[in-house]
């Protein structure tokens, strides 16, 4: 939104102000017909040009009126401030000690100015210091509140030798694509989170998400590290997705060394971003509607380009392509041992506690786990790529736990009540296993009926049989 200038702004400012008092200038004064209008008026709510306010008291109707009638519409414009620039909550001397305070200290911010100003007794003794945001306008007014460049420094081009010495990692904002196939009205931003190799240029992995946390930035690593081996070094910036605790302990069971380059200075990271460069010039100028339908559809695009067309073009910086520059350069390459579940150590990690009834509730869906774990602290651990309904695998005091599978409350409806193993044992009379067996129940009487009181009709053959009975 662009800011109304001056001029226009008063324009607008007294053609409002001449809306609201064009009838009442032509309604007799001093009527009850005036009186009530003037206080209609200043009932409502209004949008005022130039001003937060949203009503208009009647004695400020009145003296718009009366500003009109002795001077017309130029009149009703808002006057200029005679001190205007100048700072009425503090005196002329503090306001020159504060920016000279400022000049000396210029990557001071507004509050630490003000406490800065207490300490070396600017302010006279007994006064209360001005508020930040009207050190803010002064400061403002004198052009001292742009931020200040860091000092340049020089730095070195770095490459590594070999393939696998190090890795770096980012993010780049995407373009929109339909949410669902369910909702294809609705569009939603993606991004690309990629991995490249620095000193061949090879990426080793790269996926479109809907998301940029490290839930959807762990599966492209573990991607990378099933198709290109284990890096030495792994460099990333300091947001969120590359801080996660799950992160630190995938590298350290992998012996991965994860860098965190220094914050505001994205020159480290260049050639990620000479990558997220050629993406944005070769790649997403050229994807067609079909490339846009779904995320899956967009990803196998984006791999087909990487395999078919990146890494076999000649790339400016290598003098040959990045497959023949990993070719001549990975025989230092390292690899999960043999033994090593590489699966396992990328599962998500959650510690939930179960409920009375045995459920426990990951991401707004329910689970049931045994009955032993009852009221017990649990961890989940859930692979981010599989589907919600795959059960998740339970640990107890860090022993497995059996799983825990989608609640169905309607199928224990109509199932009989579960005990625990070892209360059930109790419940019912268990013995111990030394014990001796008890003896035999005897069989329960015959249950009487009802039919059996009513004397049926005698079958022709049975005739024989009640004679001799008889």
């Amino acid at each position: 939104m662009q800011k109304t200038p001056e001029k226009d702004l008063a324009q607008e400012v007294a053609l409002f102000r001449y809306g609201l008092i064009a009838d009442l200038l032509r309604t007799p004064a001093r009527s009850a017909a005036m009186g009530a209008l003037v206080r209609e008026k200043a009932s409502r709510r209004y949008r005022i040009p130039g001003s937060r306010r949203e009503r208009v008291s009647e004695g400020t109707l009145r003296r718009w009126m009366r500003r009109y009638r002795e001077g017309g519409l130029e009149a009703l414009k808002p006057r200029r401030r005679r001190d205007r620039g100048q700072s009425r909550a503090i005196s002329p001397q503090l306001s020159e000690r504060l920016v000279r305070l400022k000049e000396s200290h210029p990557r001071l911010g507004t509050e630490r100015l003000i406490r800065e100003a207490c300490r070396v007794g600017l302010l006279p003794p007994g006064e209360k210091p001005p508020a930040e945001s009207t050190v803010h306008r002064l400061l403002a007014a004198a052009g001292l509140t742009k931020p200040q460049e860091a000092p340049f420094e020089a730095g070195r081009r770095f490459e590594y030798r070999f393939a696998g010495q190090m890795w770096s990692a980012d993010s780049m904002h995407g373009p929109k694509i339909h949410c669902s196939e369910s909702d294809r009205r609705r569009l939603c931003k993606v991004y690309l989170l990629a991995i490249i190799d620095d000193a061949t240029r090879v990426v080793p992995h790269a996926r479109f998400a809907f998301s940029e946390a490290s839930a959807a930035f762990l599966p492209v690593l573990r991607r990378g590290l099933e198709r290109r081996g284990l890096p030495q070094r792994f460099y990333c910036d300091n947001g969120s997705t590359f801080r996660s605790r799950q992160l630190q302990v995938i590298c350290a069971t992998l012996d991965i060394h994860l860098i965190h380059s220094t914050p505001y200075r994205p020159q480290g990271r260049g050639k990620i971003e000479r990558f997220f460069r050629t993406v944005r010039g070769q790649l997403l100028p050229l994807l067609q509607d079909a490339d846009l339908e779904s995320l899956q559809a967009l990803n196998r695009r984006l791999a087909r380009w990487i395999e078919d067309e990146y890494h076999h073009e000649p790339h400016s910086s290598l003098g040959e392509t990045p497959l023949q520059r990993w070719a001549a350069r990975c025989g230092q390459l390292r690899f999960p041992e043999p033994g090593l579940d590489l699966g396992r150590i990328f599962l998500q990690r959650f510690r939930r506690r179960v409920s009375k009834d045995c459920v426990v509730s990951l991401h707004g869906r329910h689970y049931e786990v045994e009955l032993a774990l009852a009221g017990k602290t649990v961890t989940l651990l859930r692979d981010p790529e599989a589907p919600a309904e795959r059960p998740l695998e339970v640990e107890s005091d860090g022993e497995p736990a059996g799983r825990a599978v989608l609640l169905d409350a309607y199928a224990n409806a109509r199932s009989g009540r579960r005990r625990k193993p070892a209360a059930a044992g109790r419940e019912r009379g268990a013995t111990p296993a030394s014990a001796a067996p008890a003896a035999p129940a005897p069989p329960a009487a015959p249950r009487l009926e009802m039919s059996a009181l009513q004397r049926p009709a005698a079958a022709p053959d049975d005739r024989d049989n009640r004679d001799k009975e008889d």
